[in-house]
């Protein structure tokens, strides 16, 4: 009845919404990043779109994402994950480390000759 045969999901892995930590002085609160350019764990559903939000550590979420492409695929509809492996929430060197650069830093990021320099191929950064 949609007249497609398939979706894209933006990035759902967990991501930093808070990356640029923008404050609305007008609303009184932070501006939320909706993009999921950020990440912070492809394995993990973003908890905030999980039903249950935080509780249950986000567990619901996994199931409500294979429940929602099983449905999609029942009805003839495929399902494009987003994932954006070019950058992270971590940045560059200076940026925080939450995830990939604490676990190995040269094993998930191209770095310079310097050890602890990121390697940056083209002048934008990504």
């Amino acid at each position: 009845e949609l007249g497609v045969n398939c979706i894209e999901l933006m990035p759902c892995h967990e991501f930093n919404e808070l990356e640029y930590y923008s404050y609305n002085a007008v609303q009184g609160d932070y501006r939320v990043n909706f993009w999921g350019y950020s990440t912070i764990n492809y394995f993990s559903p973003m908890i905030r779109y999980s039903s249950a939000g935080i509780q249950n550590c986000g567990c619901d979420g996994i199931n409500e994402i294979k429940f929602l492409i099983k449905e999609a695929h029942k009805r003839g509809i495929e399902v494009i994950m987003d994932v954006v492996f070019n950058h992270t929430a971590e940045g560059n060197e200076k940026g925080p480390i939450i995830s990939f650069r604490g676990v190995d830093n040269s094993v998930y990021y191209m770095v310079a000759p310097k050890p602890w320099r990121n390697s940056n191929l083209n002048e934008k950064g990504w």
